[in-house]
């Protein structure tokens, strides 16, 4: 018995990023980049996403999606990281 697979949201965001990682327009844009760098972090691509965050951030100070996303990362790599040393 065959059942189709319906494609899930993990195979679409896999799918988006492999279009925007392919983009020539990329860097040229800071809403692709904020795309890109969420669709890292949705996928656990933390470094990834910090990365790309702080590009947009150097090129637009005040983005808020890449500053929102950036607080957010930092607050848990320094919870996971005090975790680690005090265990």
């Amino acid at each position: 018995l065959f059942v189709e697979q319906k494609r899930g949201l993990r195979d679409c965001r896999l799918e988006r990023i492999s279009e925007l990682e392919k983009d020539e327009k990329l860097f040229d844009s800071v809403a692709l980049m904020n795309e890109l760098g969420a669709l890292y972090y949705a996928e656990n691509r933390v470094q990834e996403s910090l990365n790309l965050f702080y590009r947009v951030l150097k090129n637009d100070p005040t983005n808020v999606s890449a500053n929102g996303y950036v607080q957010l990362i930092r607050g848990v790599l320094d919870f996971v990281n005090k975790e680690m040393l005090n265990p």
